[in-house]
């Protein structure tokens, strides 16, 4: 018989890319969402089941975790650093109740094994680079990745006293076709944001803090793969590690970049907002676990899959 895989928040922007891996790969996939994410798109891959379910409803998530070997949670309140950091106290309050339900119910339920969608947030307060799985210890402050390391917190608590075995996986600062930008101040991440205003030819282009600000961005195709080999490798039970890209970028850079593949002739002038309290200077990473074990790496290069996720933005966004 297929190992059972429910995916909570299955049809949001990086489920949509995890669910058609593991069908592709023989499991028995069911998806439970509510469908409240502008991302959210209803999965339509046969034979995947679908369950319209609110989890932080506590007799939902029970029903929808009956007959499950494996949970990949990754339902939560997601958003751009502006909105986390303006509403730090409702992001919290909702991700906990899902968490403490999704919990309880794989409990409950038998579930043997929790691959658990945390976040590059959890690493806010370190100041050790590269990162590496070990350096999340300082708490952060905020609400949205404070969340993501209870989260964590679960998972180890809920192994030390129940057994139920875990995987916990950190994407860093992903992007891609499917991610729709949205008219909420602060919601949007940093390229679908900058994308919508390239693509309306806005100038100038309006930025958080100075631009030095670096990332490193994941394409989440090459973030789902990961997942789903992670939660099939042995050796990463009851462990953590990082997904990312291998190409650290400052925005200021990423705009220059994204305003060339527009195609837009015009001179790129920048202008600078106020940064976010939860903002952060720099978040290089070590994917060296994942390579290792794995055999894991990104291979979708960030113009390449800038390229791809712009033409997707620019047909979704109706633009002439």
């Amino acid at each position: 018989m297929p190992t059972r895989v429910l995916v909570t928040g299955g049809c949001g922007f990086l489920g949509q890319h995890v669910v058609p891996i593991l069908l592709d790969r023989g499991y028995k996939v069911s998806v439970a969402d509510n469908l409240s994410s502008p991302n959210s798109t209803r999965n339509t891959h046969a034979p995947c089941e679908f369950h319209l379910a609110d989890l932080s409803n506590q007799t939902e998530t029970l029903a929808v975790m009956r007959n499950v070997d494996i949970c990949v949670a990754m339902a939560a309140n997601v958003s751009g650093v502006g909105y986390f950091s303006a509403h730090p106290g409702s992001m919290l309050s909702n991700n906990t109740s899902i968490l403490l339900n999704t919990f309880e119910a794989a409990r409950r339920q038998g579930v043997s094994k929790i691959v658990y969608i945390s976040s590059s947030s959890v690493y806010t307060r370190t100041h050790q680079f590269p990162l590496r799985e070990g350096h999340e210890d300082r708490v952060p402050h905020d609400g949205y990745p404070f969340s993501k390391l209870l989260g964590e917190s679960f998972c180890r608590s809920f192994f030390a006293e129940y057994g139920i075995e875990f995987v916990i996986v950190r994407p860093f600062n992903l992007y891609g076709p499917g991610e729709s930008p949205v008219d909420l101040p602060g919601f949007n991440h940093v390229i679908p944001s900058l994308a919508i205003k390239l693509l309306r030819r806005e100038s100038p282009i309006t930025m958080l803090g100075n631009g030095d600000q670096r990332r490193t961005f994941t394409h989440v195709k090459d973030c789902a793969r990961g997942i789903v080999d992670a939660m099939a490798h042995p050796a990463l039970t009851n462990d953590s590690v990082n997904l990312a890209g291998t190409e650290e970028i400052s925005i200021r850079q990423l705009i220059t970049l994204m305003h060339r593949l527009c195609g837009i002739k015009e001179q790129l002038l920048l202008e600078s907002a106020p940064s976010a309290s939860g903002d952060i200077a720099r978040r290089p990473v070590d994917v060296s676990k994942a390579r290792n074990i794995l055999g894991w790496r990104a291979e979708i290069p960030l113009e390449i899959g800038l390229a791809e996720t712009l033409s997707w933005m620019e047909q979704k966004l109706r633009l002439p």
